[in-house]
């Protein structure tokens, strides 16, 4: 965490609402929150919570050691007193999970009320829609902050992220830092995970953005409904103003008819039948489609006036998530026109739509072209492999697998939307993590309808097979891992990043 030399408070005061605390406690002197014991810093007021299968109030001693000086405990039939440390304030909280976010909130001076906060949420495009708002913002020299995928930071400067929605104490921190920057414009990345573990709490979210909703983390939540109830839980933030909803997504229509009374909905669509299936006043659509030399070209037609658009990126869900750019935009108070060129100058994300470029052979006269994504689900894979089929004259290449302890259930789905999209299958090691590479891929080829499929488990054999044996005119798509530089390994974190890979492999 940042060292914030202004932020003091009594810990009676802080815990004033949720706790009562003792008189000999009630001025000590907090400066810091911790919810990891190896984080915490002189000063701060340690939050033990209920884990799955520990109480982080075994951690406490290694808290202090670090500088704790207080305990705030979350109630727990398993906590016996003796567990307790007698060296620092011990204060119990009945369901401190779910108040966690409101005592950020106050420790760090609600930072976010004095913020434009757009949340983004949705299975796929979650981190192209964030990353292409802060782009457009640094392109109309107005600073913008990042919580997500790709990092924490001030775009375009991030720190390594370690969960796309860091924990709450984090996520506070982290606006605390921005405000105290000047930064006036903070996008976040809101996963379901995230959502349903409360994370957000606290943060006053002005616009969010709903993406679509397919198959992902059915090994964390219990139904598809209660997936699309994490990601709809964002729509349900008391201080929201605005949201931004994809109207081609079955999802994105519930969450309009659900939400259109209670707050500004502005809708998105790139379908020509749209004006038929609009529920909002407020739109942004996309028309006319079209790939020339390069570029895409497409009408905007919206309730801010219409354009026309050029850009540099490819595929039709890449237009989708510039349509949901313009409503965070224009929602943002930027005209409309500001809007819509600062959006024609917006670059691939890293790992997302990346192509590896071959600077010995630039006009592929020998190597096929080869792209990286980070697809790693069904719908993303048929995505992807959608628009690189619009652009190869020749065969469609796919690596891919699966992580390990992850989603079980969509792997033969994966097998399936890439059988039905590519002609050439390749099946690889993802991040196997804890579970064994064989029973992974034995998952994932039961998807397939046939034995038309290569399996190579080491993953950077099998990127060198691809491109080794494709053609000049095909096209080699690498996908699941994206910008990752790491590929994970039981506890593991072993070097290997797709682009160095295939870079290596066409040199």
């Amino acid at each position: 965490m940042q060292e914030h030399d202004s932020l003091k408070w009594p810990l009676d005061k802080l815990l004033e609402d949720w706790a009562n605390v003792q008189s000999n406690y009630s001025k000590t002197s907090i400066t810091g929150l911790s919810i990891d014991s190896r984080f915490a810093s002189q000063g701060d007021l340690f939050f033990a919570l209920q884990g799955l299968q520990q109480h982080g109030v075994e951690y406490s001693q290694h808290a202090i050691a670090n500088g704790a000086v207080a305990l705030a405990w979350e109630s727990s039939k398993g906590v016996k007193e003796a567990m307790l440390p007698d060296s620092i304030p011990c204060i119990e909280i009945e369901g401190l999970q779910s108040k966690l976010g409101l005592i950020c909130k106050r420790f760090y001076n609600n930072p976010s009320a004095q913020m434009n906060v757009i949340a983004v949420t949705g299975t796929d495009g979650k981190t192209s829609v964030s990353q292409f708002i802060a782009q457009t913002f640094n392109r109309l020299n107005v600073p913008c902050g990042v919580v997500g995928t790709l990092g924490y930071g001030i775009y375009p400067k991030f720190d390594h992220a370690s969960h796309t929605t860091p924990d709450t104490v984090h996520m506070h921190d982290l606006l605390y830092g921005f405000n105290v920057d000047g930064v006036r414009n903070v996008v976040l990345e809101a996963s379901s995970h995230g959502l349903s573990q409360s994370r957000l709490q606290g943060v006053e979210v002005d616009t969010a953005i709903f993406t679509n909703l397919g198959r992902d983390h059915m090994d964390y939540h219990k139904s598809n409904d209660d997936y699309f109830n994490a990601k709809k839980s964002l729509f349900q933030f008391s201080n929201l103003k605005n949201a931004i909803i994809n109207i081609d997504d079955e999802a994105g229509m519930r969450l309009v008819d659900e939400f259109s009374n209670s707050l500004n909905v502005v809708t998105y669509s790139i379908q020509s039948d749209v004006k038929n299936k609009m529920r909002s006043d407020s739109y942004v659509n996309a028309k006319n489609i079209t790939y020339v030399g390069g570029e895409t070209s497409f009408n905007i037609e919206s309730s801010w006036g219409e354009a026309k658009v050029k850009t540099k990126l490819f595929g039709k869900f890449n237009i989708s998530n510039l349509l949901a750019v313009v409503g965070s935009l224009l929602v943002s108070d930027v005209r409309f026109d500001v809007a819509v060129n600062a959006i024609s100058d917006v670059n691939t994300v890293p790992g997302r739509m990346e192509f590896v470029i071959n600077e010995s052979d630039l006009n592929n006269t020998y190597s096929p072209t080869v792209v990286v994504d980070y697809a790693h689900t069904p719908q993303a894979l048929i995505n992807v492999l959608r628009v690189l089929r619009e652009h190869c004259s020749g065969k469609l290449w796919c690596v891919f697998g699966c992580g390990g302890d992850r989603d079980q259930g969509k792997r033969k789905l994966m097998a399936e939307a890439v059988e039905q999209n590519a002609d050439v299958a390749i099946v690889t090691d993802d991040n196997p993590r804890n579970e064994d590479p064989e029973a992974i891929t034995t998952e994932i080829t039961s998807g397939f309808s046939s034995s038309r499929y290569t399996l190579l488990h080491d993953r950077k054999l099998a990127i060198e097979y691809a491109i080794k044996n494709a053609g000049h005119e095909d096209m080699v798509l690498i996908a699941g891992k994206g910008h990752e530089a790491v590929q994970i390994i039981k506890h593991e974190h072993l070097p290997f990043d797709d682009r160095e890979i295939a870079s290596e492999m066409l040199r």
